[in-house]
């Protein structure tokens, strides 16, 4: 079994092994998304992101923060229908 907090893994883990950090491939699969709309989700600014050297990474947390405003925005559409 890999573990992802073995150096050189894609996905770090931290203590409980939520990862702390993902790619945008990832967030895109953890999402249900296409590569190109994970990649436009950043590059609009939808989900915040870092790089470090060519990579770029979303943090667990901007992961989490990009789900929750979804579900808030879909709770709003319905509200109000």
């Amino acid at each position: 079994m890999h573990d992802s907090t073995e150096p050189g893994s894609a996905v770090h883990g931290s203590v409980d092994h939520r990862p702390l950090s993902m790619t945008v491939p990832q967030f895109a699969k953890l999402v249900g998304v296409s590569r190109s709309t994970a990649f436009k989700l950043v590059k609009d600014e939808e989900v915040e992101s870092f790089t470090i050297g060519a990579r770029r990474f979303i943090h667990y947390d901007a992961y989490v923060a990009y789900l929750a405003r979804r579900v808030e925005e879909s709770r709003s559409i319905k509200a109000s229908a």
